[in-house]
């Protein structure tokens, strides 16, 4: 019985613990990722738009092509099922608009990336998760 107590009283503190645990979000709203984050340790790195601008070839096996264009809008350049609507840019954290189109149904949904890099020819962008994602500029 004593176990069984002393159990419970565990359970039960670990609960009011975990609903007391704060949830740091980063600046899209998006929580952060499993490392830890420390606001004061963030740092933002001020991205060139003009240098986003055009269309992104992906160097993965994937290959998820897509256009950044100047007036917010984003469109996928070979992919029939994943749309890319528009995009938003605020520090160095870039955000998708994408619409996933199925058989008789579709969704949107936004997906932020870390531009880790960029240059007039290249892109990285970081995931949450820590994955890299490499693009080169179409000519």
């Amino acid at each position: 019985m004593l176990v069984k107590n002393a159990t419970l009283v565990l359970i039960i503190t670990l609960f009011i613990i975990s609903c007391n645990t704060v949830v740091q979000e980063n600046p899209v709203g998006q929580l952060a990722s499993a490392a830890k984050v420390d606001s004061a340790t963030i740092v933002s790195k001020t991205i060139d738009k003009e240098l986003l601008y055009g269309s992104w070839i992906d160097q993965s096996e994937a290959k998820l092509n897509f256009s950044i264009n100047p007036d917010g809008s984003a469109q996928s350049d070979n992919m029939e099922t994943l749309l890319y609507k528009s995009w938003k840019l605020k520090g160095d954290i870039i955000t998708f608009t994408i619409e996933s189109v199925g058989n008789h149904t579709s969704s949107s949904d936004k997906e932020s990336y870390f531009i880790d890099s960029l240059t007039k020819k290249k892109m990285v962008l970081k995931d949450r998760a820590g994955v890299l994602y490499t693009y080169t500029k179409k000519k």
